[in-house]
């Protein structure tokens, strides 16, 4: 890889996505905490800028990402570009 990919690739922006679907694990936290912290950790070790993380809690992964409170928000974000990869 040259110089300047490497440079380009450690300048991307991304944003952390992380879901449990049954409301016991969204109130115990233990799960999107761990998610989140891997999400974390995992753009940390590449050079990304993460913008945030964004979590939904209790929600199915049957549903639609962008139908989920904070699915949608990542994938707008996806959209307009302001993150170029979701975590």
């Amino acid at each position: 890889m040259s110089r300047e990919a490497a440079v380009q690739i450690s300048e991307l922006r991304a944003v952390g996505y992380a879901r449990v679907s049954k409301r016991e694990q969204a109130e115990g936290g233990y799960s999107l905490d761990v998610q989140e912290d891997a999400i974390r950790h995992f753009c940390a070790a590449r050079g990304w800028t993460l913008e945030g993380v964004y979590r939904d809690e209790g929600v199915s992964g049957g549903q639609a990402i962008h139908a989920r409170p904070a699915g949608g928000t990542v994938m707008e974000l996806a959209a307009i570009r302001k993150v170029q990869i979701v975590v």
